[in-house]
């Protein structure tokens, strides 16, 4: 007897029935099979596979992992260790350089702070040897004035005739105005200068130091001398109320009376020769003529 079985995906199963048993059967297509035959096929396929990736998976490790032979390893741990300890030598080394660096570091500074303090030494010996410089020639001046005056006169101060002059000097760039310099002439003991005779003006005038003509016209140039003329225009008296007795001793165009404001004298030693006189405005600075006569 021959039973059907629902269909299958490989087409219809039959199952035969005989004396000894019975044989399933697979149909694929046209042709049928009996089952424990495909299934044995089967098993021999996988295992096919199983094994080429196998084989497979062996060659690739093999080819990725390359670990050195068992006799080279003492080798290479020998080769590190020389490189661990060269490179603790090299660090020990660069360790003593920086100390080495530090201390020459250390060793400049100290000889950089020595000669800063032996310069700022030079420096204020240097200052205190222009000081005495300085008073050595003050002392020198004053005691050639003092020779020269055969120590009729005092420190500062020229003789000349039978009078001690004092030439007041620019400070700081600055003269005086005429008021101003007859009390400075006072309070020294003297006055402005007043030349009584002619011969007593060029003796004044030729030691008096040479400058360039027309400076005067700014108000920088020349001295100021005790001759006016505030009591009357054009009427000019020294301050011992003499009268001004002669007059070849003007520059030239002077007395001008410029703006009629000046009304002051000035004397100047330019390559004008004795022409040494101008009248000029009594407020501008200039430098000053004291003199004190001998009793």
């Amino acid at each position: 007897m021959v039973s059907k079985n629902d269909p299958s995906p490989f087409g219809r199963s039959y199952h035969h029935m005989g004396g000894k048993g019975s044989m399933r059967l697979v149909r694929v297509g046209s042709r049928s099979f009996p089952v424990y035959s495909l299934v044995i096929v089967c098993l021999v396929l996988l295992n096919v596979i199983l094994l080429l990736t196998a084989v497979v998976v062996g060659i690739n490790c093999e080819s990725i992992t390359d670990f050195p032979q068992n006799d080279l390893m003492p080798q290479v741990l020998k080769t590190e260790v020389e490189q661990l300890r060269r490179v603790m030598s090299e660090t020990a080394q660069d360790g003593q350089t920086q100390q080495d660096f530090v201390k020459e570091h250390m060793s400049n500074q100290q000889i950089k702070l020595q000669l800063e303090s032996n310069k700022t030494h030079n420096d204020e010996l240097q200052k205190q040897l222009e000081l005495l410089q300085a008073e050595r020639a003050a002392l020198q001046s004053n005691t050639s004035d003092i020779v020269e005056s055969c120590g009729l006169c005092m420190p500062g101060w020229f003789l000349s005739n039978t009078s001690c002059y004092f030439y007041g000097k620019r400070q700081f760039n600055k003269g005086i105005n005429w008021t101003t310099s007859r009390e400075d002439c006072i309070r020294r003991g003297a006055d402005l200068a007043v030349f009584d005779t002619v011969e007593e003006h060029i003796m004044v005038f030729e030691r008096l130091p040479k400058v360039k003509w027309g400076t005067y016209l700014w108000g920088i140039g020349g001295l100021w001398i005790g001759l006016t003329d505030h009591q009357r225009e054009g009427t000019w008296k020294w301050i011992n109320n003499a009268t001004l007795n002669y007059t070849r001793f003007w520059m030239d165009g002077e007395p001008n009376n410029h703006w009629s404001a000046e009304h002051c004298v000035g004397l100047m030693n330019t390559d004008k020769g004795l022409k040494s006189l101008f009248d000029a405005r009594c407020e501008s600075h200039r430098e000053y003529l004291c003199e004190k006569k001998l009793s």
